[in-house]
């Protein structure tokens, strides 16, 4: 029930450099765009550091786009296979794919709008 749980409200995560909070927060709102069909405007992600913003943008960027391809070479889709075990892995789990896909795609799309600072 915590992995449900945690998609509501406000949450901090807190830990050293080199502990997975960047390859944890872009899975988050992977899992906040998808599930709680949240628009990609609505989050809004907080780090310390200049050079922490880009690299989350840039991380959030990168798994919208190869979740996405995950779930559409999952429905189909031609092309090269992502190797990416948490999108790949989420993927396969997702319960609306088509849903699911056009949705990634959307905030693929607006991606620059997300409130990362």
């Amino acid at each position: 029930m915590f992995a449900k749980r945690i998609l509501h409200g406000f949450h901090m995560l807190e830990a050293d450099a080199g502990t997975g909070k960047t390859w944890t927060l872009s899975g988050l709102v992977v899992r906040m765009l998808v599930e709680r069909r949240l628009e990609i405007d609505r989050v809004l992600v907080v780090t310390f550091t200049r050079a922490a913003t880009a690299q989350l943008s840039e991380r959030i960027r990168s798994r919208i786009e190869d979740t996405a391809r995950a779930i559409g070479h999952r429905l189909g889709a031609t092309g090269q296979a992502v190797d990416a075990p948490f999108c790949t892995a989420y993927a396969a789990r997702v319960v609306d794919p088509d849903r699911a896909l056009r949705d990634l795609r959307d905030a693929l799309a607006r991606v620059d709008e997300a409130q990362v600072r």
